[in-house]
């Protein structure tokens, strides 16, 4: 997830077990995907190729 990070943010839902899993939630309320194997494909698929060596802006190197 770390080359989408400009573009996804990352939350913690409360569940009433333990175990909830993770999801990949669009802004509509769509579940992209749900826990497993696939989590880097689903993030290209609905938020572009993951950004690599971009620098943040205000940055120096």
């Amino acid at each position: 997830m770390a080359g989408h990070r400009d573009r996804v943010r990352p939350a913690m839902a409360g569940t009433p077990r333990a175990g909830g899993g993770a999801l990949l939630v669009r802004p509509g309320g769509y579940v992209a995907w749900a826990g497993g194997s696939g989590l880097e494909e689903a993030l290209t698929s609905w938020s572009g190729p993951a950004a690599r060596g971009r620098r943040r802006a205000g940055t120096v190197r």
